[in-house]
């Protein structure tokens, strides 16, 4: 962005003021609307059409806490911890 609007580091000129001379919106800014309009595009549908159907949706139940798998670096991890597996028979 420094490079377009021809300042060095020096310049001292913030992101925001660097953005607004370009006039380039931030990526995030334009993900930001293109949700919102999605969002407003499923209220106006359909009550029964799915994508209004899913916004609805919650789950019921407990949900597990998710958990990174462990590296096993090749051993498996469970009740034969330390084991390694078992090769593939020929028929």
């Amino acid at each position: 962005m420094w490079r377009t609007a021809k300042y060095g580091w020096q310049d001292y000129k913030t992101n925001e003021d660097t953005l607004s001379e370009v006039k380039i919106n931030p990526v995030v800014k334009k993900i930001r609307d293109y949700r919102n309009k999605w969002v407003e595009h499923v209220q106006r549908m359909d009550r029964d059409r799915l994508p209004h159907v899913i916004t609805k949706y919650q789950p019921c139940g407990e949900t597990k806490p998710w958990k990174s798998p462990q590296k096993t670096s090749g051993l498996l991890v469970g009740p034969e911890q330390g084991t390694r597996p078992k090769p593939l028979q020929a028929i």
